[in-house]
């Protein structure tokens, strides 16, 4: 296999190995590779399944039959999750633009979501935190109040996400996320609110925290992290809004294929 067993990312594993060489892989292969017991590789398999109905049967990249786990598509085909699925295997720490492409295939997600608009927030963006809220302030018609001190570059949120009525008119849908490529995404502090109603005199009612993060949250936790960072986009949510609703945006698409042909496991 292309990519080596690691204990802890078994279905990682299993996902990188189908996207980036194409080939099946039977459940004899997966117990001979790992030296696990059958009943661990049947709990890999029927994790696999939960996430194929997750993402969507018709648009998922691998399909499991009769045991094997069998790629549908390229990594080619949907770099943006090869992306999330290497660093959810592998971690952030590779001081590559990966994080930032994160960033940015999260916000291309969440507006498809919406069938709204986003805004991406701190660097490099070329413009100040303050000039950026001026700017969601306009596009929101809420009113701008407080400065934000110079120290802050987003002040923890990477994404404005908001879907307006179109009438010219406050009290719109907005979204404040927080992006998160490593595996420790879990140890982020909450988006400080009380902060982001004074830079913007908007209201609590009005707004939707969120997290996106490149791992899978796991079902046992996942109503104790929504609790913690509000609306859940996971990968299997990226990638049903990125999927589900025609190509992705060319810009995007060619940075992100550049580097995954020079930094994903893809490259090996």
């Amino acid at each position: 296999m292309l990519v080596p067993y690691k204990l802890g990312k078994e279905v990682e594993w299993i996902e990188l190995n189908m996207l980036c060489t194409g080939q099946p892989l039977s459940k004899a292969s997966l117990i001979t590779t790992s030296g696990q017991n059958e009943e661990d590789v049947d709990d890999w398999l029927a994790e696999l399944e939960f996430r194929i109905q997750a993402m969507g049967p018709a648009i998922a990249p691998y399909r499991i039959t009769n045991g094997r786990g069998v790629s549908t598509k390229t990594w080619a085909d949907v770099p943006e999750y090869l992306l999330c699925v290497h660093y959810a295997y592998r971690g952030a720490a590779d001081r590559t633009n990966g994080t930032k492409l994160f960033e940015r295939i999260s916000g291309f997600a969440i507006e498809r979501f919406l069938s709204g608009q986003h805004i991406a927030l701190g660097f490099p963006t070329g413009q100040s935190f303050n000039a950026q809220l001026d700017e969601i302030a306009r596009v929101s018609w809420e009113p701008r109040h407080l400065q934000a001190p110079g120290k802050y570059k987003d002040d923890g949120v990477d994404v404005f996400a908001f879907k307006p009525f179109g009438d010219n008119r406050a009290a719109n849908i907005y979204i404040l996320m927080q992006c998160a490529a490593g595996i420790h995404w879990r140890n982020k502090g909450r988006i400080n609110l009380g902060r982001w109603t004074n830079y913007i005199q908007w209201y609590h009612e009005q707004i939707i925290l969120s997290m996106a993060t490149t791992d899978v949250v796991d079902k046992a936790e996942w109503n104790h992290q929504a609790s913690e960072y509000g609306l859940l986009f996971d990968r299997l949510r990226i990638y049903r809004c990125l999927y589900s609703h025609g190509p992705v945006e060319t810009g995007l698409r060619d940075d992100v294929l550049r580097w995954c042909k020079s930094h994903s496991v893809a490259a090996a």
